[in-house]
Parts: structure tokens; C-alpha cells; sequence
């Protein structure tokens, strides 16, 4: 029976280790996770069959023949979905915490949450995930203070303004650290200084777009209030907008082949200079992540395997994410290559520490803004380091100890 139980389980772990060490599909992915859910099983089935065997005594010859022992049944085959065959009983699986993560729009950068989700990185790490698309960032921080969100991605700038209103939000890791959007015009508009006194078309007042026109005006040394700060809503038409001149420029995470295509120009690559900006976070309300930061730790390690694999399997990465972007007003329909080129995994910050540097310049800017709200805002009330520098003591970047662009 040892031999028995040692043949089974190196036949199911071999495959297991086969499959899980390369994910290279969603269906490998879904394939692993049955696998090891079927291992799992056989596991606790020849376990309990070699009991049974081990406490079997030798009978005399002359005592009465003993009862037929019932052969252990086979457990339930599963499908590729790790579902159990009609009539078998579902395997038992580990426990697994839930957790409802929202995001403030579908894009490529925010995508690397279902990526991590399909190829099965969350059940590794004991998450059963949940992952909401919202309206914007004020959306997001609005339901995690109202405790219908454990956790977001979303700007620091979003943050700020949630704490100004009397939220506790805080910051635990920063995955892209500059502002990943780029302003696009039409083709009259040549400079920056050429959009003093226009128009510039925004979802709302305090988003990453407005911020991005904010950052512009500052980098050219012009002032913003020079400019005029149109709110479109989240779901306003921008490039309508742009190309029929009621605006003249816009801020946009779509790659530049797209508005270069339809007569416009890219006025300021702004991802390039990588000035820093805290663009894309993980947040949380404070007590949340005290009193849940064991599950917070496994959440940051499931996401930084996503963000690896993002990187290292492209074609992989862009097939998983295909479903849910599509009908997104954040990209560019038809471009996956471009949007992975202009705005892929290379704008990730790896390991990702929240930029101290980022918060503090974005916490300047809300200060000139003549905000008095804002005088008493620190970084290191915003910015919580502890789960990140746990996984480097861990080892867990494996030697990426300093923070950089780019995986």
C-alpha cells in the first residue's frame, strides 16, 4: 500500500508541478487548479485506505473468515473548472478569506488584478477574491469608508481627498508611481503654452486626469488656474469633445497611435520625465489593515506574482484581460499590443513601496492650492511601509530589494 500511495501521488504531483510551473493559458491555469484539488483528494484517500490496511490483523486459520473490507472509491473527477463529475461529492477545499477589491476604472494597468485572479495567484495565497469596476476614485474610497470595499486600487490623490472629507484611508502599496496618462490635442495646439486660456476636458475636479493637466502646467512652469477646466463626467464623450474643438486637449491612458490616427498629437508624454506621482495604490481604511494585515500581506504577495507574470507573458496576459476591457472609455479598441507598449507592466513599481517622494509633492500641490485642510497632512499619515518591507525581509522579491520601474 506505501508503494501504492507513493506511485499515485508522484504520477498527480508531477503533473501538478508541470502545469503550475508554467500557466502559460487561462485553460492551463483553470487545469492547474483542478489538479490540485484532484491531489489533494487522492491524498486523503490513500491516506485512509492505508489506516484501514495498516490496522488489518492476520486472521487464524481457524477462526471465521473476516467481514470483506469496502474498497475505498475513487475520488470524483473534475473538470478543467475544478468542478466535481455529477454524483461525486465536491472536494474539500483550505480555507480562504474573502476580500472585495474595487477598482476606479477597467484599464491595462488596473487589469493586473485579474490576471492574478485567472491564473490562480489569489487562491495560492488563500484570497478569495472579488473585484468590483466603479466610477472613479471617489467611488472607490467612498465605499471603502462606508465598508462595502476591503480594499482598492486607486490615486493618492483620491485618498487625500477622502481623508480632507473625514475618511482614515491609507496607503500600503504603490504600483505605479508616476502618472501613467498622457495629454493628447489636435494638431493646432503645438506647446503647452498654447493652452493657456482653453479649454481641457476632465471626468471631474481632483482625477488623475486633472492632476495630469496640473503636473503639465508645473513641469512647463505655467500656471493651471490659466487654464479652462472643463468636467465631463465619467462618462463624457472626450474625443468628441477634442475633435470637434469644444475642448483642446485631454488627458488619456490610450497609446499615442490611436490619437495620432484620428489628426492629433501627443502634447506631453508625461509617464517619460517619470516625475513621481502616486498613481495606482493599494488602499485600505486603517483599521482594515490592522486588524487584517496577515490577510493584506497575502493580498501584496498575490498581486506582485500578477504583476510578474503581467511582464513575462504577454500574449497570456493580453487573452486574459481581453473580456473585461472590452467597452472600456479608457482604451483604445483594437490596440492590445500598442496599450502593452505605451502603458504595460514596464510603468510598475517592483517591489512596490508607496513613494514617499510622490505623496509629498502631491500633498505641496493641494497646499498651494490654498486648501487650509490640507496643512496638517503628512506622507507618513497617508503611507504605510510595514507590508511591503515585510516581504522584503521574507526574501519575497528575490533580490529586487530596491525600489525601481519597470519588473
Amino acid at each position: 500500500m506505501e508503494d501504492l500511495i507513493v506511485c499515485a501521488l508522484g504520477t498527480y504531483l508531477s503533473r501538478v508541478a508541470r502545469i503550475g510551473a508554467h500557466p502559460c493559458t487561462l485553460k492551463g491555469a483553470q487545469i492547474m487548479k483542478a489538479e490540485r484539488r484532484k491531489a489533494r483528494w487522492l491524498l486523503l484517500t490513500l491516506a485512509f485506505g492505508s489506516m484501514s490496511c495498516g490496522s488489518e490483523t492476520i486472521p487464524d486459520k481457524a477462526s471465521t473468515p473476516p467481514v470483506p473490507i469496502e474498497p475505498v472509491k475513487a475520488p470524483p473527477e473534475l473538470s478543467p473548472d475544478g468542478d466535481a463529475s455529477p454524483g461525486g461529492a465536491p472536494p474539500a477545499e483550505a480555507a480562504t478569506t474573502p476580500i472585495r477589491l474595487g477598482l476606479p476604472i477597467a484599464s491595462y494597468l488596473h487589469g493586473v488584478v485579474w490576471i492574478t485572479d485567472e491564473v490562480g495567484y489569489f487562491d495560492e495565497h488563500g484570497i478569495d477574491i472579488s473585484i468590483q469596476v466603479l466610477r472613479g476614485d471617489r467611488a472607490v474610497t467612498s465605499n471603502i469608508t462606508e465598508g462595502e470595499l476591503d480594499v482598492a486600487l486607486c490615486a493618492a490623490s483620491g485618498v487625500i481627498n477622502a481623508n480632507l472629507a473625514g475618511g482614515d484611508l491609507v496607503i500600503f502599496a504603490g504600483l505605479v508611481n508616476r502618472l501613467a496618462l498622457r495629454v493628447f490635442s489636435m494638431k493646432n495646439i503645438e506647446t503647452p503654452e498654447d493652452l493657456v486660456g482653453k479649454a481641457v476636458g476632465v471626468p471631474v475636479l481632483g482625477s488623475p486626469q486633472d492632476w495630469a493637466f496640473r503636473l503639465l502646467m508645473y513641469q512647463s512652469g505655467l500656471d493651471y488656474q490659466d487654464l479652462v477646466v472643463r468636467s465631463l463626467g465619467n462618462e463624457g464623450d472626450f474625443l468628441g469633445e477634442l475633435e470637434r474643438g469644444d475642448i483642446s486637449a485631454l488627458a488619456s491612458a490610450r497609446p499615442p497611435e490611436f490619437i495620432e490616427g484620428r489628426g492629433g498629437r501627443v502634447l506631453a508624454d508625461i509617464p517619460k520625465p517619470k516625475h513621481a506621482f502616486p498613481f495606482i495604490n493599494l488602499i485600505a481604511d486603517r483599521t482594515w489593515l490592522l486588524e487584517q494585515r496577515s490577510t493584506a500581506l497575502a493580498l501584496t504577495r498575490a498581486i506582485c506574482d500578477g504583476m510578474r507574470y503581467y511582464a513575462d507573458h504577454r500574449e497570456e496576459s493580453l487573452e486574459i484581460l481581453k473580456p473585461h476591457l472590452a467597452g472600456s472609455k479608457a482604451i483604445a479598441p483594437g490596440m492590445p499590443e500598442e496599450h502593452y507598449a505605451a502603458g504595460g507592466p514596464h510603468l510598475f513599481t517592483y517591489p512596490p513601496d508607496p513613494s514617499r517622494k510622490a505623496i509629498q509633492w502631491l500633498i505641496s500641490r493641494f497646499r498651494q492650492r490654498d486648501d487650509l485642510s490640507a496643512e496638517n497632512l503628512s506622507a507618513e499619515d497617508l503611507l504605510e511601509f510595514g507590508i511591503v518591507s515585510q516581504l522584503k525581509r521574507e526574501g519575497y522579491f528575490q533580490g529586487d530589494e530596491d525600489e525601481q520601474d519597470g519588473i
